[in-house]
């Protein structure tokens, strides 16, 4: 364990994997969020995912990031861990920059998925989050759970806030 990990632990930061998927041959998509809170020597972990018919992987993970800052309250400490290095790099400081600059990027396009960047600017207002990447299939259990969930929200099985430890 890193000095970085004790120092989270202290803190009783909350840590969420999110996961966003799409099936490229019927572009059905889902998206899976794992909250682990620590409470009092025990773990809470709450669970939610979402579906669309039509959609994007990118779009996918947008709305899992969103997932986990709408799961967790916002005077609690966050880390979001996820794959997807673009959606952790708008969330990280590329949000602020698209909207300094008129909601425009680079290109002076609006930019993709820019509802759901919106609500994420949102949501992260007021709060101490972070979004740090992990590679895929060294997560854990967190990252074990959002891939679950992921693929139970494209069959469309759907599932919100479930608690599961001692608090549930």
């Amino acid at each position: 364990m890193t000095n970085k990990d004790e120092t989270a632990q202290a803190e009783q930061v909350t840590m969420a994997y999110a996961i966003g998927s799409q099936i490229a041959k019927t572009k059905a998509g889902g998206w899976g969020c794992a909250v682990l809170h620590p409470s009092f020597c025990q773990l809470t972990v709450m669970e939610e995912n979402g579906r669309s018919d039509a959609t994007t992987a990118p779009r996918e993970n947008l709305w899992a990031a969103l997932g986990a800052l709408e799961m967790t309250p916002k005077e609690i400490p966050l880390v979001v861990y996820m794959c997807d290095h673009n959606t952790i790099n708008a969330c990280n400081g590329g949000i602020p920059k698209l909207k300094a600059n008129g909601w425009r990027n680079s290109g002076n396009k609006r930019p993709l998925n820019q509802d759901i960047l919106e609500r994420i600017e949102a949501a992260m207002k007021g709060r101490k989050v972070q979004f740090k990447s992990f590679k895929k299939g060294c997560g854990g259990m967190g990252e074990r759970h959002a891939r679950r969930l992921a693929a139970m929200a494209i069959e469309g099985q759907l599932v919100s806030s479930i608690q599961i430890g001692e608090d549930a």
